[in-house]
């Protein structure tokens, strides 16, 4: 951050690094140089492979079960996403499926936070 102030180095920490990368962004790669930084700056191997296995588990664990339960109530034929649409623009000139809606305002969302975080 620029205000200089560090992060946290527990493990902990680097999870919740990983989930907050894994739905902020399919490419990662600052992030992932970021703990791999943090592996290199480990006092031991052990160190070092426990903040890359926490980052990992961080990373996909919320994937993973989101995609179990996708799978369990078979979200993507829903009427919801499917179908749905909802009217953007003057005029309501365009018809957006639910879906996009709700991604783009959570990239929005997430988008913001970083700024704010940032500020």
């Amino acid at each position: 951050m620029p205000s200089g102030r560090g992060g946290g180095t527990s493990i902990g920490s680097v999870y919740g690094l990983g989930v907050f990368s894994g739905a902020a962004s399919a490419c990662c790669a600052p992030v992932l140089a970021d703990v791999a930084a943090l592996s290199g700056a480990a006092s031991s191997f052990p160190a070092a492979a426990a903040v890359g296995v926490a980052y990992v588990f961080g990373m996909v664990a919320p994937l993973c079960a989101l995609a179990l339960a996708w799978d369990r109530k078979d979200w993507g034929a829903s009427r919801l996403l499917a179908a749905t649409t909802i009217p953007i623009g003057p005029g309501a000139r365009w018809r957006l499926p639910v879906g996009t809606v709700l991604s783009s305002g959570l990239m929005i969302a997430i988008g913001v936070l970083t700024v704010v975080l940032a500020v």
